[in-house]
């Protein structure tokens, strides 16, 4: 009877069960914090902070994607936190400016005066924004790579057959940067209908960004929990999208790596090459001045200019910053000097105007003359 008891405790505990999110009280620590019904016990300064900026970051995340509340709760937040926590630290620093959509693109180096083009330097055909950079002609080759790596791991992982072609179509269309996507809900299951249906409110696009239903954990869930042949203790919904984000952040990241290789090079050569390419519009532009300034000034531009862009890049940014702001003032002093020393043209085309005539004196006012009186 024991072992019967225990076999129904263990099976409640595991599959029935709702762990409790408070924690008993200890005397000995004196104090105790709890956030929305549950217990923080570690990490307190990062929950706290947390807390704190969540619901202007809710706000923020609702404006800028035209969400409501129903669509921002549907989405599954808990697992792009959990699967951040498995990259590296610079794909992390990636994901975070991809996700808030502040990547260093052209577009918006440009527009904080940083890139003197926004084109996209690998095709050098589109502007380059954020979605552009895994939508270019050059990143073909690694869509397919992308496509075809994620469909082996959705195998590994034994996700349920639907759910991976909804997945993968869904993942393909977002690569095409195609904001309008939307995935017909007709002839499908009732689970999978309102997945789709939620998904086309949320945007395929997002799923790039880690904005998955709840409805993908739930489905893969009941698939797992009704196939015998998967292990229900190593495998799980929640564990099966930490891992599919995992990949896909990291596919991204890749994709990321080769367009910084296509803008700064791939080896040392390369990479000095493009850094004096984008410094020869400046040293160039300060040769040209050298003509306005005045004699002494010039001795800034004593080495000729086909010399000076053969220096290393390093010298080359030292020369700009230098000469910049000597240039500056010293064309303002030959420009104040040429207007000081050289009359202006138009006095000797104008013809002079007469002065106008003083005005009349005033008559002076005669006065009777005064007699003398006798003796």
């Amino acid at each position: 009877m024991n072992c019967h008891a225990d076999a129904y405790a263990t099976d409640y505990l595991e599959n029935w069960s709702t762990p409790s999110k408070i924690v008993p009280f200890i005397p000995a620590s004196k104090a105790s914090i709890s956030i929305a019904g549950v217990t923080i016990t570690r990490n307190i300064a990062r929950r706290l902070r947390l807390a704190a900026s969540s619901p202007d970051l809710e706000k923020r995340i609702k404006t800028r994607n035209g969400w409501s509340d129903w669509i921002f709760n549907s989405v599954d937040w808990d697992a792009p936190h959990k699967a951040v926590n498995t990259l590296e630290n610079n794909q992390q620093d990636f994901v975070t400016k991809w996700a808030n959509n502040i990547l260093a693109t052209r577009r918006h180096m440009k527009r904080i005066g940083q890139a003197e083009s926004d084109l996209c330097p690998s095709c050098l055909k589109t502007e380059e924004t954020a979605p552009h950079i895994f939508a270019c002609e050059r990143r073909v080759e690694w869509q397919g790579t992308f496509i075809d790596s994620l469909r082996k791991l959705l195998a590994t992982l034994h996700t349920q057959p639907d759910l991976k072609t909804i997945l993968l179509l869904g993942i393909s269309g977002a690569l095409q940067d195609d904001p309008t996507l939307e995935m017909d809900t007709t002839n499908r299951e009732p689970d999978f209908e309102i997945l789709v249906y939620c998904q086309n409110d949320i945007g395929w696009s997002h799923l790039l960004r880690g904005c998955f239903s709840h409805h993908w954990v739930q489905i893969q869930q009941a698939h797992i929990d009704k196939d015998d042949e998967i292990c229900s203790k190593t495998n799980s919904g929640s564990g099966w999208l930490k891992k599919v984000l995992h990949h896909i952040w990291s596919h991204l990241y890749a994709a990321w790596l080769l367009r910084n290789a296509d803008l700064h090079g791939i080896d040392k050569a390369d990479q000095e090459a493009k850094r004096k390419a984008k410094l020869r519009p400046a040293i160039v532009a300060l040769c040209q001045t050298s003509a306005t300034l005045k004699y002494l000034d010039k001795r800034l531009f004593a080495l000729p200019l086909d010399k000076r862009l053969d220096l290393n890049s390093s010298e080359q940014r030292a020369w700009i910053s230098l000469v910049t702001p000597t240039v500056r003032q010293a064309k303002a002093e030959a420009d104040d000097h040429l207007r000081q020393t050289q009359p202006d043209i138009r006095g000797f085309f104008l013809r002079p105007v007469p002065a106008a005539p003083p005005p009349p004196a005033a008559q002076l006012e005669r006065l009777p003359i005064p007699r003398l009186r006798d003796g």
